[in-house]
């Protein structure tokens, strides 16, 4: 078992990933980048955090050249990655969709040309809320998982993130199309431990709880044949539509698809200030909903963060801040 958490201070920890990326080579703008999504995760006890650094998944390709945008319409726009780091590709996307929704009301922005990870897409979702906006992100991944009543890998784990602006803080749905997600994976292989039932098969097709023979194997899709039916949505969004890699592709270059709506510009007009604006609507609806002692999706991870800022203290495996620690010392 390799499962042992440490307790380091918040302001060590990010030093620490940031001397890393600065060791892997990333320059000023990709570091703040790739920093702020890897922590959003961390801070959230999300799979996609600092693991991607000593897993080598936040990297650009080799021969990398510089991003092209390219406007389809008013409101559509799609970014041409050519190999640069998904982390940066996303963010570029988003700002791109606020910039064509601030105008239009409605952005869908796609991309195509990286193979590194794309992150929580839940950051890049809330960054669009906080701008008054509903979002919709989605990214494509490799081919991991099979299809519902196969155990053959043809989709990615493709996850997606809503978000929503309310009266305080935003509401965010983060989520995987598969029962457990690539790093999830990763991080059971190296604290080797036992997978949960029903999520993996090996190399076979036979039901596994190892997560060695699940990375030789394929994952499933959450909730049997309707997981596998948004996860077939997912790939279409973020595959075809992108111009990005699908099943049988040689190149692994992953597709991304943001959309953004202004609410203000949806629906029937609204007086300001009569307390029926969209984002009221949203609150009082939520509210309603936590008066029957429910916990919405999102809210622990978002509140296990603001504790975790709040206390400058954070628990991570014991491996993960050794490998950190021998990446920025060789």
């Amino acid at each position: 078992m390799n499962s042992e958490s440490v307790e380091v201070s918040l302001d060590r920890l990010v030093t620490l990933a940031n001397a890393c990326l600065r060791t892997l080579g990333l320059d000023d703008v990709e570091r703040r980048i790739v920093s702020e999504v890897l922590l959003y995760a961390e801070l959230r006890g999300n799979s996609q955090g600092l693991i991607k650094i000593v897993e080598r998944s936040i990297l650009p390709e080799p021969d990398k050249q510089p991003m092209q945008l390219a406007r389809r319409a008013p409101s559509i726009a799609h970014w041409q990655a050519n190999g640069n780091i998904g982390m940066v590709v996303f963010d570029a996307a988003t700002r791109t969709a606020v910039d064509l929704c601030s105008k239009s009301g409605l952005a869908i922005v796609t991309t195509s040309g990286c193979s590194s990870s794309s992150g929580a897409l839940g950051y890049y979702a809330s960054q669009i809320a906080e701008q008054g906006y509903i979002a919709l992100c989605m990214a494509g991944s490799p081919k991991v998982m099979a299809l519902h009543g196969s155990s053959a890998p043809a989709l990615g784990t493709n996850p997606l993130a809503f978000a929503a602006p309310t009266n305080s803080a935003s509401l965010v749905v983060d989520m995987a199309s598969a029962s457990i997600s690539w790093f999830d994976l990763l991080l059971y292989a190296r604290e080797q431990r036992t997978l949960p039932d029903n999520v993996a098969v090996d190399r076979a097709g036979h039901p596994t709880h190892s997560a060695e023979q699940a990375i030789e194997g394929a994952i499933l899709p959450f909730g049997d044949a309707k997981g596998s039916a948004l996860a077939l949505i997912l790939e279409t969004m973020t595959g075809p539509l992108c111009a990005a890699a699908i099943l049988g592709d040689q190149q692994d270059y992953r597709g991304h698809c943001v959309v953004a709506i202004d609410p203000a510009r949806v629906g029937e007009e609204r007086t300001t200030g009569s307390g029926d604006d969209f984002q009221t609507r949203l609150t009082t609806m939520l509210e309603r909903m936590r008066s029957n002692n429910v916990r919405l999706p999102g809210e622990a991870s978002a509140q296990r963060a603001q504790q975790t800022r709040l206390s400058g203290r954070i628990l991570i495996p014991g491996w993960l801040l050794r490998e950190l620690e021998l990446l920025c010392a060789n």
